[in-house]
């Protein structure tokens, strides 16, 4: 009578496939999320710099004589500025009139709320720039003045980047690791295996 029993290499690549499988499918989920999070930090991070130059220059506003004033501090477009210098816009604007700035930044949205900062998404001449607006109330003036600032976002871009291919770089690391060692650890479990088929071969 002759036994017949699986050949450890066919089970090994068996048991291998079995278990890497679904962790290659956990590390590519948690890859995906992950880059999806650094992505969000970044933009996060930066749009708060962005507020605080747009806060500075707001807070400058003023009334002088009948004329809107705005005295532009030096740190308010320096706090934007990084080692890839990124270009940097601003326009002041009142019932719809440019007062001083950028004419290209055009503040089309009208549902703003008083001190509400909000951020979009634009071009300027074609290049992707993030701006900022807020609706700012100046005394003596009926209406809101519109304060808008913008930086292009190479540098945010940039950083995205680095940070998720060193994600991605670790993530593969972890992937030969695991890998590694349920290779090891399914040849050590199949041992015994290997011993009893030379076994039974060899009464055979």
């Amino acid at each position: 009578m002759k036994i017949r029993l699986f050949r450890p290499a066919s089970l090994k690549r068996s048991l291998l496939l079995t278990l890497l499988l679904p962790n290659s499918s956990l590390l590519l989920e948690h890859g995906i999320s992950a880059a999806w999070l650094v992505a969000r930090v970044v933009q996060g991070v930066s749009d708060r710099v962005l507020s605080g130059s747009l806060q500075a220059i707001s807070e400058t506003l003023s009334m002088d004589e009948g004329y809107l004033t705005l005295d532009l501090p030096p740190s308010a477009l320096g706090m934007l500025e990084n080692s890839d210098r990124d270009n940097v816009y601003y326009s002041i604007r009142y019932r719809g009139k440019l007062i001083t700035g950028y004419p290209e930044l055009s503040a089309e949205d009208t549902n703003l709320r008083l001190h509400d900062v909000r951020f979009s998404d634009s071009n300027f001449h074609g290049i992707p720039i993030r701006v900022a607006t807020e609706a700012k109330l100046v005394p003596q003036l009926d209406d809101p003045v519109i304060v808008q600032v913008a930086e292009t976002t190479k540098n945010r871009t940039s950083l995205a980047h680095r940070m998720q291919l060193s994600l991605v770089a670790s993530e593969l690391f972890l992937l030969a690791v695991i890998a590694g060692l349920v290779y090891f650890a399914v040849d050590w479990g199949l041992r015994p295996l290997a011993v009893l088929r030379k076994e039974v071969e060899a009464r055979d």
